[in-house]
């Protein structure tokens, strides 16, 4: 057979729309065949629309180092293709994030970090390629392959880490097979994002591969003086020397200028009640200068070798180095009704400001990973034993600013911001000087080991057990008008722990399994250094479930039940009067619910992804009863998400597309004394594309994507400020329009 003939046979198979469920693998192959025996040409193979089944993800479930199909694993695991990203328009990773059930947002400290919940509670950091991130930061889908998010504790592998789960940024590595994409994103508002993505071989043999991802970015907003600029650079080399060795490297740069938007803010009304103040979607109650800069370089090199067909290793090294500082307008206090002030009364909507900031904020940070796994077969059965060990260290060198504040101005006459009646320029920049200096030293390493059994096709049983060490050393100092002011709090404190895994899976009928399992978390809050009473906090969940994977792979779905609770848990505490005694730590809290995540492949080109959650959070235990049942800030009890999209895959208008999808996040509270609440939202997006052939196995795709249809005035976040509290305003209606190029 020609290869003419086999590229046109693989593309036939891939397109060819079988009658029925049952049938569409043997009908495929059929259909393959026949056309592998009929003269062909090439204009017939021109690449049009994508995948069939552009949602499913069929990989195994090796985030968690086990050798199975996620159908198979005992743990409820959700893994978001890069099609789902592209279909949306989606360009930031918390947004993409929506499509996962048990998911809220957090402000993001005013929107210049991925911040949201898992289960509910508040995760710490994201990973890269399985891999910690040092630094918090905003993540953009420039390199990412796919998103993976495991559902509760998961220290077995990924160490020191919160109970609620972990989100794995999976990004995109060399391929043989050449790969070029294009793409310029617009919106109404000044949206101005390009985008390239480029892979293939470097040599003859297919030995040594390159990627390059890139993105720039140059973008006004909605909201008044706020822009946006970012840089991303990704290139990653692979080098396969032989069929047993690859040796991988791969470098992120990121530069970025984002702008800290605190939102609308809530009022305290003289009956006591908070309310958002309706004040237009664009206005600003910051100044023009209030920005995040921000330069991070991260380079990883994995090498990997297989010494024969049961034993195999990985061992690599990730250095990562971010420099970023800030100035920001926090608000200090609000006045929702007239109030008079000494001898002044102050209408309606004045906001006392201050300015704050953080230079320098620089990160540095180094982790090494050693993986060797083995697997046999004994007796019939299906066995895999997984050792290794990781660690490193995270050096933090932070200053913080404080500058003017407007609540002097209330006694002097001097101008005052009104949210109705804004006018900028009182705050000044220049005034931030150092008033704080802190310094961390993190040193962290662990062991672990993992068994895996398949005793048979039905069943698949895990048991993992961890040990971690951790060293912290502080110092801090404070500052007036940028001199020392007393003695700096210097502390070094050590920990270690166990955390294990435990699970099995049952497929009591083709395509249907149950599971169970068992997993403990171990983690350390930034500030237990500075408190000797505090202690880690730990996570244990027990999870019940039931996967499906049915119809011939057409429908795959995770149903779970989960119980998950956490132990000294820092809180801000309302009393401080210092540093040291800046958090408070609640006994225990928990979290239980049920979640569920689906995608279906109705017909050919015809898909669906589907999430809801529904449960509780509450502060089970504290030595304070005013506590109990309290609620974390921001996370919803209900929410849900539903996307679907389908493709024409034959006929005259083959490769025009459609997409459209609801979002629903119920009422949650602003703050974790549970005093006020922000409302639910339903928003409603679509898009429409259309794939143009332009040569052999080249297209160009035009899309224009419709974010918030009803134009919903909607709020996704709050800061938590006890005084002056403000939400994070979400997007009006925005219209998106881009071109691709695949060649």
């Amino acid at each position: 057979m020609t290869l003419r003939k086999r590229t046109l046979a693989l593309c036939i198979a891939a397109l060819t729309s079988p009658t029925a469920l049952a049938s569409e693998a043997s009908a495929g192959a059929a259909a393959a065949a026949e056309a592998a025996d009929q003269p062909t040409t090439l204009d017939a193979v021109q690449a049009v629309g994508t995948e069939p089944a552009r949602y499913h993800n069929d990989a195994s479930a090796s985030v968690l180092g086990v050798d199975a199909p996620l159908f198979n694993t005992p743990r409820s695991v959700v893994v978001l293709p890069e099609q789902i990203l592209l279909d949306q328009k989606v360009t930031q990773l918390d947004e993409a994030l929506k499509n996962v059930s048990g998911v809220s947002r957090g402000d993001g400290f005013g929107g210049t970090n991925d911040d949201f919940f898992l289960r509910g509670f508040r995760r710490d950091n994201v990973y890269r390629d399985g891999r910690r991130l040092a630094a918090n930061q905003r993540n953009p889908t420039t390199d990412i392959e796919s998103i993976e998010v495991i559902k509760g504790p998961a220290s077995l592998l990924f160490g020191a880490i919160e109970p609620g789960g972990v989100v794995n940024i999976v990004t995109k590595k060399p391929q043989a097979q050449p790969r070029r994409y294009l793409e310029a994103t617009f919106d109404e508002y000044g949206k101005r994002h390009l985008l390239g993505d480029f892979t293939g071989a470097l040599d003859g043999d297919g030995t040594l591969l390159y990627r390059l991802s890139a993105s720039y970015e140059d973008s006004d907003t909605f909201r008044d003086g706020k822009q946006v600029e970012r840089t991303v650079i990704s290139p990653s080399l692979t080098w396969r020397p032989s069929e047993r060795d690859e040796l991988t490297f791969s470098y992120h740069y990121y530069d970025e200028t984002l702008p800290i938007d605190r939102g609308a803010i809530v009022g305290r009304y003289a009956d006591g009640e908070r309310r958002i103040m309706k004040t237009p979607r664009s206005r600003s109650f910051g100044e023009s200068w209030e920005n995040s800069w921000s330069t991070g370089n991260s380079l990883d090199a994995q090498y990997q070798h297989r010494f024969n067909e049961h034993w195999d290793a990985v061992v690599g090294y990730t250095y990562q180095k971010t420099e970023s500082h800030d100035l920001q307008v926090r608000a200090y206090d609000f006045y929702a009704v007239d109030t008079t002030i000494g001898r002044r009364t102050l209408p309606a909507g004045t906001l006392i400001r201050n300015v704050a900031g953080n230079n320098p904020y620089d990160i540095d940070s180094g982790q090494y990973n050693a993986r060797l796994t083995g697997r046999f077969e004994p007796a019939g059965m299906k066995y895999t034993v997984m050792a290794g060990v990781d660690g490193g260290y995270t050096d933090t060198n932070a200053g913080e600013l404080t500058g003017d504040n407007e609540a002097a101005n209330a006694f002097i006459g001097r101008p005052l911001f009104n949210v109705f009646a804004p006018v900028y320029g009182n705050l000044q920049p220049t005034s931030a000087t150092l008033s704080r200096t802190a310094r961390t030293d993190l040193d962290f390493r662990g062991v672990y080991v993992q068994n895996i059994l398949q005793p048979n096709e039905n069943w698949l049983l895990t048991a993992g057990l961890r040990r971690d060490w951790y060293e912290v050393a502080s110092r801090n100092q404070s500052y007036d008008e940028g001199r020392p002011v007393g003695t700096a709090a210097v502390a070094d404190r050590e920990w270690s722990d166990n955390s294990y895994q435990l699970g099995a899976s049952y497929e009591f009928a083709p395509g249907l399994a149950v599971y169970a399992s068992r997993a403990t978390s171990f983690t350390v809050h930034p500030f237990f250094n500075y408190d000797p009473r505090s202690l880690p906090q730990t996570g244990k969940q027990w999870e019940l479930g039931l996967k499906g994977n049915l119809f011939a792979d057409r429908l795959q779905f995770t149903v779970s039940w989960f119980d998950l609770r956490k132990t000294n848990i820092p809180a801000f505490n309302p009393d401080s009067t210092g540093t040291l005694d800046r958090y408070r730590f609640i006994g225990e809290a928990r979290s239980r619910g049920i979640e569920f995540d689906a995608t279906l492949r109705i017909t050919e080109g015809f898909n669906l992804i589907a999430s809801y959650a529904d449960f509780d959070y509450e502060i089970t235990r504290d030595p304070d009863p005013a506590l109990l049942g309290k609620t974390n800030a921001n996370v919803a009890p209900r929410s849900g998400n539903l996307w679907g999209s389908y493709e024409l895959r034959d006929g005259a208008w083959r490769g025009l597309g459609f997409g459209a999808g609801v979002n629903y996040v119920s009422k949650r509270y602003g703050d974790d004394d549970n005093t006020w609440s922000m409302p639910s939202y339903t928003l409603f997006d679509a898009g429409v594309w259309y794939y143009v052939p332009v040569g052999d196995n080249a297209n160009l795709r035009f899309q224009l994507t419709v974010k918030n249809l009803a134009d919903k005035r909607w709020y996704y976040a709050s800061d938590g400020d006890r005084f002056a509290p403000s939400v994070r305003i979400g997007d009006p209606r925005t219209a998106l329009v881009s071109v691709a190029y695949r060649f």
